[in-house]
This record gives C-alpha cells, sequence and structure tokens, in this order.
C-alpha cells in the first residue's frame, strides 16, 4: 500500500515537472515548423546582393547555428515597398500563415515624401491585422543617416515608438545599426552599397549579429 501511494505520487511529481517544462518553452521552441515571416522593403530583401546573402538567408543561418533549426525565415520583403504598399499585400502575406512577423517599413515612405501620419496608420493597420490572429509582430525602426532631414528622423522614431508602446511590442530601433557609422558627424559608408542607402553583404553581416539577440529574445518570449 505504501509503496503504491509512493508509486503515484512520484508519477504525479513527474508529471508535474513535465507540464512545467513543456509549458515554459516557447512556440519557437516546441512547434516542429515555426515560420518567420520578415516583411519589409529593400534593406531586407537582399537588394543588389548576392543569393544567400541577404538578411533572410543569413538570418536564418544564425538561427540554424544557435539550435533553432525548426525555424523557418520566410521573406515577404519587396524592394521600394512603402507602408501603402505593403497593407495592399497583407492578404498574401497572411496566406504565408506565420507564426510571427518582423516587420521593416518606413523608409520608403520618406523617400517618397508620403504624409508620416498616414505611415503611422498603414504600420497600426498591419500590426492590429496580425494581433487580431495571434500572429506576434516585433517592429524593426529604420535609422536614417544624419544628412537626411532631422524631422523625418525624429517624426520617424516616434512613430515606431508609439506603436511599440500602444501594442506592447517588441521593438528592435535601428535596423542599420552597426552598418552605418557615424563619428564626430562624418558617415562612413564601408558597409554600405554605392547608393550609400542599402548595405552590402558584411553590412547584412553585421546587422543580423546586432539583431540576433533581440530576434531570440522575441521568439523565446511567444
Amino acid at each position: 500500500m505504501y509503496l503504491k501511494k509512493l508509486m503515484s505520487l512520484l508519477f504525479f511529481v513527474v508529471f508535474g515537472l513535465c507540464l512545467f517544462f513543456y509549458s515554459s518553452l516557447s512556440k519557437a521552441q516546441v512547434y516542429e515548423s515555426f515560420r518567420l515571416v520578415v516583411l519589409g522593403d529593400s534593406l531586407s530583401s537582399g537588394y543588389k546582393l548576392p543569393d544567400g546573402s541577404g538578411f533572410v538567408p543569413q538570418l536564418q543561418q544564425a538561427l540554424l547555428k544557435d539550435g533553432l533549426d525548426n525555424v523557418e525565415v520566410i521573406s515577404a520583403a519587396v524592394a521600394g515597398d512603402t507602408t501603402f504598399d505593403a497593407v495592399d499585400r497583407m492578404d498574401s502575406v497572411l496566406n504565408l500563415k506565420p507564426h510571427a512577423v518582423l516587420l521593416e517599413l518606413g523608409a520608403n515612405d520618406i523617400l517618397e515624401g508620403e504624409d508620416l501620419n498616414q505611415t503611422q496608420q498603414n504600420l497600426e493597420t498591419m500590426v492590429s491585422a496580425f494581433l487580431q490572429q495571434d500572429i506576434p509582430v516585433m517592429l524593426i525602426g529604420v535609422q536614417l543617416p544624419s544628412f537626411s532631414d532631422s524631422s523625418n528622423r525624429n517624426a520617424l522614431d516616434r512613430i515606431y515608438k508609439n506603436l511599440s508602446k500602444k501594442y506592447d511590442l517588441h521593438l528592435y530601433p535601428h535596423f542599420l545599426d552597426g552598418a552605418i557609422i557615424e563619428r564626430f558627424g562624418v558617415y562612413n559608408a564601408k558597409h554600405m552599397q554605392a547608393d550609400n542607402v542599402h548595405p552590402n553583404e558584411e553590412g547584412i553581416r553585421i546587422i543580423v549579429s546586432k539583431i540576433y539577440p533581440s530576434v531570440k529574445k522575441f521568439l523565446t518570449s511567444i
């Protein structure tokens, strides 16, 4: 009788520990296949880079090296896209059945002179659409160089901060962190392509190394 009670107690203890361990794991750790979609523009689409050297494939490699081999990084980044364009193709993005999204957009809105109030509304529309389907979003801001209009830089930064606060989103403030180098007002473009706008292969490597801890934290929090 005593042995039977002891075995029953051990069973519930082990079962409880297994349940606790399983519940402490994120979806990205327990799903057999976890789809992480990157919704962005030319910065994350691998614009003018050799195959396999853009943001998506380099992020995929970083995840594989870290043992997250069940996470598939899927590109929904289109060169030239504004937030207006991205809103128009949301149905196709949702058809990818993402489990989580990295959202990197906004720079082209400035380049095309769009109303930044509408840019914020567009980003909010996309964020809301994902969250309504229980798809977590990590917002990635765009760092503009100092020679760009300071009012635009500040406005874009405020948009990202406002949205991240309103929807309690993970925010990575500057996609180009590490690729854009400025010291004492001098702009060094050695990690950028000839257009001084898009990162080169080494620039992407730096970007991925900088952003990866934030991406991992985002995935393990889901």
